[in-house]
């Protein structure tokens, strides 16, 4: 749809005709969030006097007389966030449209004007200056008992009445019609892309689908509520009243995304407000935005568990399930669940934190960058994998997010991208313009290229002449978090030279977006083996990760462990721990295998128990303890030797570049449930493939030829298939989505392969050594 496209970046304005209905707007309640640095106050709610001159009164027996002590004038309309409204569309947004996204064919009753259905996501007010912002935030923080103490007066049981009044305006979620989606008319059997025209009664509501399509328009717009039902084969009238207000009626119960043309089930009505800050350029999880609102709501809930004088005995069954829950990678390096510190590396996050802070500080104030310009919007990090290099960037920022819903440092965008994840290299283009551009606009690698670097140098103050223009406007900050750049490495080594370039450009050329780049590789030494240029962007600030020591890892994984009891204790004897660190640390100091090692521990006692070939003694009720060192070491066992062994040696290349790929997939991504799809995992292989480069593994297997591949696996036992929900299911099974998990660890595909023509594809991809081939 995109009728509108303003974004964060504040480089557009909202949509607003000046044949909208004039609406009378204000809210009654202090804002959840106050962009200092954005001049922006976030509400949930506002308030509107409906626009009654362009309702239709197009049911004779609905009554639109007022009372005689009633008047139009106070009748108001509440709007929230998540509500469903009809928003005025006029012509020149359909101008702006060039045939994209809605259709033409606008309905105009049961108003004067036409008009189109949204969903609320976000609401806001801009503010004049930083100092009404800052006085604005002073009073969102304020009690009802400070405002009375301030202003003299005694602490009244009563609300203090609260009202902001000013030009209000909306972010929008849209959803389409029929005629909206592209190659509707060529729907003969109703088939194609799995829409169908199923609502062929003439009484029947329409159709509206979902959308990953959001604008913003001035509150002016609004029009009046809609309502939206689930259930399309329940009649019900088109136009009803509500509170005098016309009401429009359509059911929804599909999504269709606009960047990836496809078409699912919308899941519940209750989660559609979730759903839509997906897509926000305000609200995405993790943003200071989102961090306020859920603050607000009680969305972030903190955990309490009883203290040991409240201490009662569980189930052992249910214990051994959280402390399995808990050994999660994935868990622990997610800035959405709300990371703490990352144990023993202190030192590296206050160096990155000091990185942090002063590019932002630089950005601001417009501080003169010292010899060495390229450091302080450019930083490397190095280290072995699984020693805490991402998740520590993503601890800092998840408590900068924190900061920004505080208002102690400026709002900025956080894009995070995996260079492993990649097709192609050159595919990061894609996925980073994607991320940064207003519209989420999907172009071919050329056009993104070119999109970025004019995006990150382009300077206003250039365009229109005036020196001074962005002293006064603010700029947009976006921290790149480039995880895993060894496999961007191309033989000019231009997407490199792009990444630490655009910075540095950027902030010479005052561009209007500043990019801050922060660069994850494997390979401690790989800016040697760059080129000059490029090692001149990135500077010789360098961050580096060792690998973990055993009481590093004994304190970690003991802090895992204490999130998951209840009751005081461990289903780990202490012994055991003690024991999976020192072994972990001996051989490799991978937290990952750690966390996998005891997983797999706990895992195997809790089969015996359940089985009944272990029993509980009766110092031991509640399965506290109960895994020792003997478990450990059974477990290591079957991590680094099991009866698969000699499948995996004998593995043809193609068999061992499948192995290879699933291997590395789950390493990198602490997914150890569920598996990957097969356009996942062929997108792996096809990666490892070019970036391996022998011939050995070029090309890599099409689509037809890894299906073929897989079922043999499967009953082998090598590769476990199952659907999203987790049910697993027979290799040759038809008519499941399937997902495609190794049954065995990472680390034993390597010892597996070491005496293999295919070591060096295992090494590369999943030892800790850098590989000296890696061109």
């Amino acid at each position: 749809m995109n009728l509108q496209n303003d974004a964060s970046d504040n480089q557009s304005q909202p949509s607003s005709s000046s044949s909208s209905p004039s609406v009378s707007m204000w809210s009654n309640e202090r804002p959840f969030h106050v962009d200092v640095s954005a001049q922006r106050a976030f509400y949930k709610s506002m308030t509107v006097v409906p626009p009654w001159h362009v309702y239709v009164d197009l049911d004779p027996n609905v009554n639109m007389d007022m009372d005689e002590n009633e008047s139009e004038n106070n009748i108001d309309w509440i709007v929230k966030m998540g509500d469903t409204v009809a928003i005025h569309v006029d012509e020149s947004h359909m101008k702006r449209q060039k045939g994209k996204g809605i259709s033409k064919e606008l309905l105009n009753h049961p108003y004067t004007v036409p008009w189109w259905c949204a969903q609320v996501v976000a609401i806001y007010r801009d503010l004049e200056s930083v100092e009404e912002a800052m006085e604005l935030r002073k009073e969102m923080t304020m009690t009802d008992k400070d405002h009375s103490q301030e202003e003299g007066g005694e602490e009244s049981s009563n609300m203090v009445e609260y009202e902001s009044h000013g030009q209000f305006h909306l972010e929008l979620r849209w959803f389409y019609r029929l005629k909206d989606i592209p190659g509707f008319k060529n729907m003969k059997s109703g088939k194609k892309n799995g829409l169908a025209k199923s609502h062929s009664n003439d009484n029947a509501l329409e159709e509206v689908f979902e959308t990953d399509d959001v604008d913003v328009f001035s509150a002016d717009t609004l029009l009046g509520p809609i309502a939206l039902h689930s259930d399309p084969n329940k009649e019900h009238p088109k136009i009803t009243f509500e509170n005098r207000m016309p009401l429009a009626h359509f059911v929804c119960y599909r999504f269709w995304t606009i960047f990836r043309k496809t078409l699912m089930p919308a899941g519940s009505s209750d989660t559609r407000l979730q759903r839509s800050m997906m897509y926000s350029n305000y609200l995405g999880k993790g943003s200071a935005t989102r961090v306020s609102y859920e603050e607000a709501t009680g969305g972030m809930k903190k955990m309490s568990y009883p203290n040991n004088s409240d201490r009662v005995d569980i189930n052992w069954m249910a214990e051994f399930t959280n402390t399995v829950s808990k050994l999660n990678l994935a868990e622990s390096s997610s800035v959405n669940h709300g990371v703490a510190d990352v144990i023993g590396r202190e030192t590296q996050q206050s160096q990155i934190k000091k990185f942090l802070y002063s590019a932002l500080k630089i950005v601001n104030y417009h501080e003169s960058l010292d010899q060495s310009a390229s450091k302080s919007f450019s930083l490397f990090i190095a280290g072995p994998p699984g020693t805490g290099k991402t998740a520590s960037v993503n601890s800092i920022i998840h408590e900068m997010y924190h900061e920004q819903a505080e208002g102690l440092i400026p709002e900025f965008s956080f894009v995070s991208i995996n260079g492993m994840e990649m097709r192609h290299p050159f595919d990061i283009y894609v996925r980073l313009w994607e991320a940064v551009s207003p519209s989420k606009e999907v172009l071919d690698r050329p056009k993104s290229r070119a999109k970025l670097q004019l995006y990150f140098s382009e300077s206003s103050r250039k365009k229109t002449g005036n020196k001074d223009v962005n002293r006064t406007k603010k700029r947009r900050i976006v921290v790149l978090l480039a995880d895993e750049i060894d496999y961007l490495v191309t033989e000019k080594q231009s997407i490199l030279y792009n990444l630490f370039d655009w910075p540095l450009a950027g902030y010479e050329n005052e561009s209007d977006v500043q990019l801050i780049v922060i660069g994850i590789s494997n390979t401690i030494n790989l800016p040697e083996r760059l080129h000059p240029r490029i090692v001149s962007r990135i500077g010789k600030q360098r961050c580096i990760f060792n690998a973990y020591t055993w009481s590093e890892n004994l304190t970690i994984i003991e802090g895992k462990l204490r999130q998951s009891i209840s009751c005081g204790e461990s289903i780990f004897h202490p012994d055991a721990i003690k024991f999976a660190s020192k072994k972990i640390a001996s051989e490799s100091g991978d937290i990952r295998k750690m966390i996998q090692l005891c997983k797999r521990a706990a895992e195997n006692v809790f089969f015996e128990m359940k089985s009944g070939k272990r029993k509980l003694d009766s110092n031991a009720v509640s399965g506290k303890g109960v895994i020792g060192v003997s478990d450990i070491q059974n477990a290591a066992k079957q991590m680094f030797h099991t009866v698969l062994y000699s499948a995996i040696t004998h593995a043809t290349s193609y068999q061992a570049l499948l192995f290879v790929a699933l291997a590395s997939l789950h390493r990198n991504t602490g997914r150890r449930s569920g598996g990957f799809t097969l356009d996942e995992v062929i997108i792996k292989m096809e990666s490892m493939a070019n970036s391996f480069g022998h011939p050995r593994y070029i090309p890599c297997p099409h689509y037809h030829m890894v299906m073929s591949m897989l079922s043999p696996l499967g009953e082998a036992g090598i590769i476990k298939f199952s659907t999203g929900n987790g049910t697993q299911v027979p290799s040759g099974a038809s008519g499941f989505k399937r997902l495609i998990s190794l049954k065995v660890d990472a680390s034993e595909v390597l010892s597996s392969l070491k005496d293999t023509v295919h070591f060096e594809l295992a090494q590369k991809f999943l030892d800790l050594i850098p590989n000296v081939h890696n061109n």
